[in-house]
């Protein structure tokens, strides 16, 4: 049981560090709402903390997952020019990348159309 105590909390304080990213922070909500429901789970067929355990594990993947993602459209982002990119807050409290251009016109002009039949 000790083991299982050290290793929680090795996990806890390493989550904790990473969470300077989306991918940190995804992998730490994910780990925390998957060992909840995996316990829930667990304990409606008998075993809680095998429940728990698997849980945690595949809600701190898919967090990790789901954060690695928002991280490489942010920094996709970053690379456009004149755009202009923030992290906001919707009004469930979830966070996005928002991402506003200088103009509304983002195509080459004065081209032929190719795809006209003629």
């Amino acid at each position: 049981m000790n083991k299982l105590k050290g290793a929680t909390i090795a996990m806890g304080m390493l989550a904790v560090v990473s969470c300077n990213t989306k991918q940190g922070t995804g992998s730490l909500i994910g780990a925390g709402g998957g060992a909840i429901i995996g316990g829930i789970i667990g304990k409606l067929a008998g075993n809680t903390a095998v429940g728990a355990a698997i849980g945690g594990a595949v809600g701190a993947g898919t967090g990790a997952l789901i954060g690695r993602h928002m991280d490489k459209v942010a920094e996709q982002a970053k690379q456009i020019e004149n755009a202009k990119v923030e992290k906001v807050t919707d009004s469930n409290g979830l966070e996005a990348v928002k991402v506003t251009f200088d103009s509304g016109i983002l195509f080459a002009t004065n081209k032929a159309d190719l795809n006209a039949s003629s």
